[in-house]
C-alpha cells in the first residue's frame, strides 16, 4: 500500500497549490497510519522484516562476523 500511495502522490497533487498538496499528503499519511494501527499491517510488516533480515543475515553471517572483528581490531 505504501508504495502505491507514494508512487501516485505526484499525480494526486499535480496542479494543486502548495498548501493543498501538503494537506493532501498529510491526509494520505494519516490514512496510512490509521490503517497500520487498526489492521495487522504493522505487525505483519515487522514480522516479515524480522524473517527476511534473519534469512539475509544468516546467508552473510561469516562476512558480517569478519567485518565486526576487523572493526574491533581497528579500534584497538
Amino acid at each position: 500500500m505504501r508504495r502505491a500511495i507514494s508512487d501516485k502522490l505526484y499525480a494526486l497533487t499535480a496542479g494543486l497549490s502548495p498548501a493543498r498538496a501538503h494537506a493532501t499528503e498529510v491526509e494520505l499519511a494519516v490514512a496510512e497510519a490509521t490503517c497500520a494501527v487498526e489492521t495487522s499491517l504493522a505487525r505483519t510488516a515487522r514480522a516479515l522484516e524480522r524473517e527476511y533480515r534473519t534469512e539475509k543475515l544468516r546467508r552473510y553471517s561469516h562476512d558480517i562476523a569478519l567485518y565486526q572483528r576487523m572493526r574491533l581490531t581497528a579500534l584497538e
